[in-house]
C-alpha cells in the first residue's frame, strides 16, 4: 500500500493518495504494527512537501483566475 500511495501522490492524483491512506491507516491501526506505523510516519515526512508544494501551485492558479475574472467582468 505504501508504494501505491507514494506512486499516487508523483503523479498529483492526491484524491487517490488520500482514499488509499485512509484504508491503509485503517489497517495499521487495527494492526497495531510498530514497523507499519513507522512507514506511514516516513511516508507522511515525505508526503507533506509534495503536498504543500500541491497547494500553492492550485493556489496561484486560483489567485490568477480570480484577477482575470475582475477584468471579465
Amino acid at each position: 500500500m505504501h508504494s501505491k500511495i507514494r506512486h499516487a501522490i508523483e503523479r498529483g492524483d492526491f484524491e487517490r493518495a488520500a482514499a488509499l491512506w485512509s484504508e491503509w491507516s485503517q489497517g495499521v491501526a487495527e494492526s497495531r504494527d510498530p514497523a507499519e506505523w513507522a512507514r506511514m510516519v516516513e511516508l507522511f515526512d515525505w508526503a507533506r512537501p509534495a503536498a504543500r508544494c500541491a497547494r500553492a501551485q492550485l493556489q496561484d492558479r486560483w489567485n490568477t483566475l480570480q484577477a482575470a475574472r475582475a477584468y471579465v467582468g
